[in-house]
């Protein structure tokens, strides 16, 4: 959390009282993959590798980030989540 970040918490906290520092809807990150589509993510995700034409049944870190964006046009970042790929 920056300086910044840190006095607005403040200022909206004398402003609004216990409720100023809460998130409100439209803040933040928005996602870059529907509910729709995260919800197939996770049914495939759950599947073998070999329902998918791999040549493994084991997941691996790679694997599991190459499908997604292939499959959806996604990338998958250890901080971020899912994003849309450029």
């Amino acid at each position: 959390m920056t300086h910044r970040q840190t006095g607005n918490w403040a200022n909206r906290f004398d402003a609004e009282g216990l409720d100023g520092p809460r998130m409100k809807p439209g803040r933040g990150r928005h996602p870059c993959i529907t509910e729709e589509r995260k919800e197939h993510l996770k049914k495939d995700l759950s599947k073998s590798p070999e329902t998918f034409g791999y040549n493994t049944a084991t997941r691996s870190g790679p694997l599991l980030q190459k499908y997604p964006e292939t499959a959806y046009g996604v990338v998958l970042q250890a901080f971020h989540g899912l994003c849309a790929s450029a």
